[in-house]
Formats: structure tokens, C-alpha cells, sequence
């Protein structure tokens, strides 16, 4: 029997190109859920802000009114944290509201833009919090958290009367803080989470962060002392510590419902 080595390269070249092009195939089909998700998420960003520039006026109005008596009357840093409107205080979106109007004299569309933004990088966040929790690369169900994040029914955020410490930033310093309990090193991790609950806490509505943090941080203490026969001295710590940042929101504070028709419980 005889053989005509001529094809031998030829059958060789094409089995080379069938190795490329099933590593192309395979590449693709990892990275099509990312991109798929980066897809979405890019559209529904690019929209987002498209309506921010379309609705947005420059043009203190409603709440901004009595909001930034504190910035015109140049209160201290402290104070724009610790300032109270409504039943919750600014916390660090009003230190950086001050900043951002300094830059921009004193443009609400650009704090319309800031909270656009603030809001965009929370989505980041969340998609990176996704990854860390369950590993590997994004799939394309993750396409809803972009969905869910940057969705237009929450219009009123950036156009009735900004404000970035009601929802935008609360939404970022959450996404921050979950991610901050991943951290393997405990005095990072303690550290990190018990700064971004005290932001929380003074920060809108992300208030109520302050409980959380106190039930997760006890729940640790007791897991640790049936573990080790003992308690551990950074949770404890940090117990204590989240504790006193949950119960100094109530130093000066005074209740301020926001609306004149509130009672409790409703008749």
C-alpha cells in the first residue's frame, strides 16, 4: 500500500485551523454573557443620561430651597454632614453637594449629572459584588441588574428636586459596604464596614444600616464564642462601636416627619 505524503501538511495545516478556530468559539461563548451585560448595561447608562439632559433644569427649586440655606450660610463640614432635612440627615452626599456647586456656580443640572453618575458606579458595584459572591465570569441574566439600576421610573431622582444623599449615595455606600465584608483581613474588613455604616447612617435613608450592622456584627460574636469557647476581641469591638454609631444619630436630632398631615400609627 502506498501513501502520497503530499497531504500530510495540508491535513495538518487543517487541523491546526480547526484547534483556532474551536479556541474562538470557546473564548466567545465565555465572553458573550460579559459582553451582553456590558451591552445593556452601556444602553440603558447612555439613556439614563440622555433623559437627565433632555428634563433637567438649572433651577433651585421646591426642597432645594430650604436644603441649601445651610450651603449659603457656609455652615463647616461638620455641620453639612450632620444637617437634618426631614426625618433623615445629608451625611456625605451634601459634604460633596457643596463641593460640586463651588465647581460648577452652582448648577442643579450638573448635580442632576452627579447623581446620574453616582448611581451608574453603584451598578458597577453590584456587578463586581456578583461576580465576588458567586465566582467566575457574569452571566447574561446579570443584563438585569443594569435593568434594575439604571431603570427611568426613578425620574424624580434626578429631576424633581436633586438630592444625592436621599437615594443616590445611600445606594453606593450599600454597595460598598457589602463588598466590605468579603474582605479576608478581619481589621479591614471591621474597619471598612464600620466607616461606611456611619456614613450610612447619616447618609439619607441608609440609616437604617445602623441596625443591620449591629444584628450582623452580634451574630459574628456569638458564632465566634461557640467556635473558639470565647469571645473575639475585633467583633466585640466592632459590636460596641456600631452600637455607639446607631445611637449618635440621636444626638440632637429632632423629629421632622416632612410632611404636615403625618400620624402614627394612620387612623
Amino acid at each position: 500500500m502506498a501513501f502520497d505524503l503530499r497531504f500530510i501538511p495540508e491535513r495538518r495545516h487543517e487541523s491546526r485551523n480547526n484547534l483556532k478556530t474551536k479556541r474562538t468559539l470557546a473564548s466567545l461563548r465565555r465572553f458573550l454573557p460579559s459582553l451582553v451585560v456590558f451591552a445593556v448595561a452601556t444602553g440603558l447608562g447612555v439613556r439614563l443620561f440622555l433623559l437627565i439632559s433632555k428634563y433637567s433644569v438649572n433651577l433651585p427649586f421646591w426642597d432645594q430651597r430650604d436644603l441649601h440655606r445651610a450651603l449659603f450660610e457656609k455652615a463647616p463640614l461638620w455641620r453639612l454632614f450632620l444637617w437634618q432635612h426631614g426625618p433623615h440627615r445629608q451625611g456625605i452626599g451634601f459634604v460633596l453637594d457643596k463641593f460640586l456647586f463651588e465647581l460648577t456656580d452652582w448648577s442643579t443640572r450638573a448635580e442632576a449629572f452627579f447623581i446620574g453618575g453616582v448611581i451608574f458606579i453603584a451598578m458597577l458595584l453590584a456587578l463586581l459584588l456578583k461576580r465576588k459572591l458567586f465566582g467566575g465570569s457574569l452571566g447574561t441574566s446579570d443584563a438585569l441588574i443594569p435593568m434594575i439600576f439604571l431603570t427611568p421610573a426613578q425620574w424624580e431622582t434626578f429631576i424633581v428636586a436633586p438630592n444625592p444623599s436621599l437615594a443616590a449615595f445611600p445606594l453606593l455606600l450599600i454597595m460598598l459596604y457589602c463588598l466590605a465584608w468579603l474582605q479576608a483581613n478581619p481589621l479591614k474588613k471591621y474597619g471598612t464596614v464600620l466607616l461606611l455604616n456611619l456614613f450610612l447612617i447619616y447618609t439619607g435613608f441608609g440609616l437604617f444600616i445602623g441596625l443591620i450592622t449591629v444584628a450582623h456584627l452580634a451574630l459574628e460574636c456569638f458564632k465566634g464564642s461557640r467556635r473558639e469557647a470565647r469571645l473575639s476581641a475585633a467583633p466585640a469591638l466592632a459590636l460596641i462601636l456600631g452600637v455607639g454609631s446607631f445611637f449618635s444619630f440621636f444626638l440632637d436630632y429632632t423629629w421632622n416627619p416632612a410632611v404636615d398631615c403625618f400620624s402614627f400609627p394612620h387612623p
